[in-house]
């Protein structure tokens, strides 16, 4: 019978200090914890792309511009209306915000608009923009709208804001064929997400 033992195998580290930690103590680097929080200490990619969303959390304000929250809704928002205001709409205007409510995209508006026009020349529908501000007057409720992936992979906002393709299926963030046609001046997104505040 062979009585000769068997030779662990010396694997740097893993013998130095056979004896297990005391209670209480861990093997994590001594340092501040907000160190944990410094970009260079990170080293998975969701991990930091996490970061920089708690950070975006961190110090909300609903006039930072990334909300898209307008200054005329923030004012709204810290002084509200008491009576409900009284406007005196024409049918053209009924009609844009239904089309409005119906849809509120801009690209569909817009296209609405158009064809309306064409086969109605006397009708004074208002533009987008106009019709937006009315019923933002008249509700006291603004949409707040961030583009979207066009697969729904992840909204444009916080440290995906400035991406023109989608991290997680490469897909394009605005209208390819509308940015040529434009000669690259119009970004239309793919799609819109519309987000309606709590406190309106």
């Amino acid at each position: 019978m062979d009585d000769t033992h068997s030779t662990p195998l010396n694997v740097p580290g893993l013998l130095d200090d056979p004896s297990p930690p005391a209670a209480g103590v861990s093997n994590i680097p001594s340092g501040d914890v907000k160190d944990l929080w410094q970009q260079e200490s990170i080293h998975l990619t969701d991990l930091k792309i996490a970061v920089n969303f708690i950070k975006g959390l961190q110090n909300p304000a609903l006039d930072d511009s990334a909300l898209g929250m307008s200054i005329e809704a923030v004012e709204r928002l810290h002084n509200p209306a008491h009576e409900q205001s009284c406007l005196a709409l024409n049918d053209d205007t009924w009609l844009a915000i239904d089309l409005f409510l119906g849809n509120p995209s801009e690209l569909t508006y817009e296209m609405n608009h158009t064809c309306i026009l064409h086969y109605y020349l006397d009708c004074k529908l208002p533009t987008y923009y106009k019709i937006k501000c009315l019923v933002s007057k008249m509700t006291g409720i603004e949409s707040l709208v961030h583009n979207m992936c066009i697969n729904l992979c992840i909204a444009y906002t916080g440290p995906f804001a400035g991406l023109n393709t989608c991290p997680v299926c490469s897909k394009a963030h605005y209208d390819c064929c509308h940015l040529e046609s434009s000669y690259r001046k119009e970004r239309v997104p793919w799609k819109e997400f519309h987000t309606i505040p709590i406190g309106p």
